[in-house]
Order: structure tokens, then sequence, then C-alpha cells
């Protein structure tokens, strides 16, 4: 979807479902409308995680670690999909937004991590197209909406932040249903 469909949604929600709902006509709710997208956005992309792979490869063997520079957005680590080109046994960590692999281990690598969205600011085009999922874009009019209302003591926000927790909560139920059947195995190697 893009911000100005989730804009004209949102103003729509404040208006009453009204099918002509016009952003300028109130400049106060205009000016707020890519802010609040963008703290929606965040705050639903903590809950339905945007995952995203980064693909490197090391041809020379290092004393040390070798350093891999982290994409931008990168938020949190998924996993490190590692194919040895010379048998060796993967070690690494992460530091500040460095990938650090031991000198030994050459190959090709699949960085497949969580990323942060793209930061939506006012200078941020209406045909920009939001990169959290698809049903976490319908929950986000609502937050919006609501948040908008916040402010306007006339305005009663609170049945727009009632439809809002009910669609974090199907969304968040969503997200449990795909992470049953995960096992996760981590190995711990060392002296005892």
């Amino acid at each position: 979807m893009k911000l100005s469909q989730i804009k004209e949604l949102a103003v729509k929600l404040i208006d009453e479902y009204s099918n002509n709902a016009n952003l300028t006509d109130d400049e106060d709710i205009r000016l707020k409308l890519n802010g609040l997208c963008n703290l929606g956005q965040i705050e639903l992309s903590l809950i339905k995680k945007i995952k995203k792979t980064y693909e490197f490869s090391i041809d020379e063997e290092s004393d040390n670690y070798n350093v891999i520079t982290l994409p931008e957005d990168f938020m949190e680590e998924n996993r490190l999909r590692y194919y040895s080109s010379n048998n060796s046994i993967l070690s690494y960590y992460i530091q500040d937004n460095n990938l650090k692999i031991a000198g030994n281990c050459l190959g090709n690598f699949e960085f497949e991590y969580f990323a942060k969205p793209q930061e939506i600011t006012e200078e941020t085009l209406d045909d920009y197209e939001l990169e959290i999922d698809l049903i976490a874009q319908q929950v986000l009019p609502y937050y919006v909406a609501s948040d908008i209302l916040k402010s306007d003591v006339s305005a009663n926000y609170t049945a727009f932040e009632a439809k809002y927790n009910a669609k974090l909560e199907i969304l968040m139920n969503s997200v449990r249903k795909e992470d049953n059947g995960l096992i996760t195995i981590n190995q711990i190697i060392g002296n005892l």
C-alpha cells in the first residue's frame, strides 16, 4: 500500500467513514499524518517483522575477524547461513553495526535479518510504498486515526483505539501461529 492510501483511510475514519474525506481540509491533521504513519509503522514492524537477506562472500583468510558492515536498516539478527569453501566451522558475533566473522571462515554467506522500515518524514512522497506487511498496513490507519483524535478533547478517540487494539491482537495472533513449529537450536561450545 502507498503512504497516500494509509493517510486517506485514516482521514476517512476520522471523518466518520465519509467517502469524500479531503486531506487538505484540516491543516493540523495533514501536518501530523506522516509523523504518525512513521510511529505506527515502527510499532507494527516490531510485531510483524520485516525480513531481509544480505548476501556476501569472503575469499581471503585473515589472522583476526573479518568485519562486515551490516545494512543501515538492520534491526535484529534472524540467522546466518554459511556455505564454506574450506570446511571451516562458523564463528561470528555482532558488535555495533558490524558482523565479525572468524578469519578462517571462507565462502558464501546469507545473513537473514529483521529490518527497520524506512523512516517516513515530512518530505516522504505520497507514492512511497510501505515496507511493513500487508496485514500490518491494514492496522496502521486505526493507529493514525486514534492518535490524531487524542489531542481533540471533543473527539472520542477511544473507539479507534479499541479498534486498533483489536486489530493489533489479530496481527499478534497471526505472528504467533507463524512461529508455531519453529525450532531454534543454539550450540554453545566451551570448556566446562
